[in-house]
């Protein structure tokens, strides 16, 4: 019997678990090692240690004993899981430090993540490697770009041979309190990488915001509907 309900709390766990880590299942070898260890031997192993700790310090070593006391650690960790990932499945809101602008996100799946990029400090909301979402924010005059036309130049000048008019054609979209364009084109990264790239830039009357979603292009359709939809949640700060 003892085996049965360790079974059966072992199942339920790897259950728990998939749903946790589920998104490491790409065609990464090193992300799917990393699914088999978190999903199938972490949390045995970590009964059975935890166990066998506890059952050496009370004296309780006989073998019925011990499978007893991985029952409990197996009970426990199914019970944390289980409450992380109904966490996990909240919405939350996110203001990036210093910008005018609030995105809700769906889940706690996507987490803040701080790079620095060209010297400075960025914070992305990353699903996994291959989607993030950034909030970059400055004042009209310091960026010099006061409205979408200049926006169209800035962006000639940067992309230069790989700039196409019709690639960056900017969208109409609807922000309260700002003039809203859209943006959605492919581009090269500095590495070599494809990317899919949206773009939503905001002018107020002093701001210059740009959100900024980056998805590899072979997840294109995995990640596009819900990034997107992800941007078009962006209101102004109260």
């Amino acid at each position: 019997m003892k085996f049965i309900i360790l079974a059966a709390l072992y199942i339920a766990v790897i259950i728990i678990k998939h749903l946790q880590w589920k998104v490491l299942l790409t065609d990464d070898s090193g992300a799917i090692l990393s699914y088999i260890n978190l999903v199938f031997f972490y949390p045995l192993a970590s009964a059975f240690l935890i166990a066998a700790v506890v059952c050496v310090i009370v004296r309780k070593t006989q073998a019925y004993q011990m499978i007893i006391g991985i029952n409990w650690v197996m009970g426990m960790i199914l019970s944390i899981s289980a409450a992380i990932l109904l966490s996990d499945g909240f919405s939350w809101n996110y203001t990036a430090p210093g910008t005018p602008v609030t995105l809700t996100f769906p889940d706690k799946q996507w987490k803040p993540v701080t790079t620095a990029p060209y010297g400075y400090r960025l914070t992305l909301v990353m699903k996994d490697t291959h989607a993030g979402l950034s909030v970059v924010s400055d004042t009209q005059d310091a960026s010099n770009i006061h409205n979408f036309n200049e926006l169209l130049t800035w962006q000639q000048i940067k992309y230069k041979q790989d700039y196409q008019a019709d690639r960056f054609n900017i969208y109409p979209c609807s922000v309260d309190g700002f003039r809203c364009g859209y943006q959605d084109f492919n581009q090269i990264a500095e590495d070599g990488t494809k990317k899919r790239t949206l773009l939503m830039s905001l002018f107020d009357k002093t701001h210059f915001v740009q959100i900024i979603a980056v998805i590899d292009l072979p997840y294109v359709g995995q990640y596009y509907d819900s990034v997107k939809e992800i941007m078009f949640t962006v209101r102004p700060v109260k």
